[in-house]
């Protein structure tokens, strides 16, 4: 089974995504931890763990459907999660967020993070088109 842990902010939650959002019925375990500075992810697929600095601020989380499960965008052989910090924008009366995202794909059991990071005037909850999933590669 391929793990990996969300690290960031000051509750732990644990999510599982359902193995008919992965092709292949890959089931990614995800953890939400406490104290730790900036957004983290530990990825424990392919018999070796590795750290992952996401560089976007904590806390984060990752990107959702409205029904409240982690959203995977399969594009070929890799699944694709979002990995997003929003926080409401000081300068415009907290009326819209500065919001943060993050891509992390996974294929043939390594995880690797997009090149770019997007900055977005928008509050959650909200539904990222496929292209912001595979653009910031």
């Amino acid at each position: 089974m391929k793990k990996f842990h969300l690290l960031s902010g000051a509750v732990v939650v644990t999510v599982l995504i359902a193995a008919a959002q992965i092709a292949r019925g890959d089931q990614l375990p995800l953890k939400v931890q406490p104290n730790v500075t900036g957004c983290v992810v530990v990825w424990s697929g392919g018999g070796a763990e590795q750290s992952l600095q996401i560089g976007i601020p904590g806390p984060c989380d990752l990107h959702k459907t409205l029904g409240g499960d982690v959203r995977v965008h399969k594009d070929k052989n890799r699944s694709i999660v979002l990995i997003e910090h929003s926080v409401p924008d000081p300068t415009r009366g907290g009326k819209t967020c500065i919001t943060e995202i993050r891509a992390l794909a996974i294929e043939a059991g390594q995880a690797t993070l997009s090149r770019s990071t997007s900055r977005v005037a928008s509050c959650p909850p909200f539904q990222w088109d496929q292209v912001v999933f595979t653009g910031l590669f």
